[in-house]
């Protein structure tokens, strides 16, 4: 008899917390109805559209040429400003070629009289009148004057600074 008596009674167990189990499952759906977002869809689509982008960053040229006279002075013009294509061999800025002509004509006269005096001594030294230390002393003053027109006619011819390649001015200091 205590095998007749189990069966339904584990059978009416069973139905009980089947029973049970439901009706918390309908809270449970009854809850989640509740708490529900309505919503509203779109069927997918394809667009085609031009995107704009926007970068920011530096810019760096690839050589740059720090350009400057080879001898102090007063500028006298300058014939670019910033931001200008410049091409090779132009002419950028020139000094004032006031104090550096002048140079050149010192030592243009300083040459003259120093072939008149090389002349002078060599005709003493002929007659026997001047020394030879006074003919060495003659020839080396005219070296020196020739050196010294050399270099003053080599700072007129740079004075004045051109573009060694193409390219554009960045800055002017």
């Amino acid at each position: 008899m205590n095998k007749l008596l189990s069966i339904p009674l584990a059978l009416l167990i069973a139905a009980s917390a089947l029973f049970l189990a439901s009706c918390s499952e309908n809270k449970a759906q009854t809850k989640l109805a509740e708490d529900a977002v309505v919503v509203r869809t779109q069927p997918v689509t394809f667009t085609d559209y031009a995107s704009k982008l926007e970068y920011s960053g530096s810019l760096a040229s690839t050589s740059e040429t720090k350009l400057s006279f080879k001898i102090g002075g007063i500028i006298s013009k300058i014939y670019v400003k910033e931001g200008d294509h410049v091409s090779k061999g132009q002419l950028l800025a020139t000094l004032d070629l006031t104090e550096i002509n002048a140079q050149v004509q010192q030592a243009s006269q300083a040459t003259e009289k120093a072939i008149r005096d090389e002349n002078r001594i060599k005709n003493l030294f002929a007659d026997t009148a001047a020394t030879l230390e006074q003919l060495q002393n003659v020839q080396t003053q005219l070296n020196v004057a020739n050196e010294s027109l050399r270099i003053a006619k080599f700072n007129q011819q740079y004075a004045q600074i051109r573009a060694t390649e193409d390219g554009t001015i960045i800055k002017k200091s």
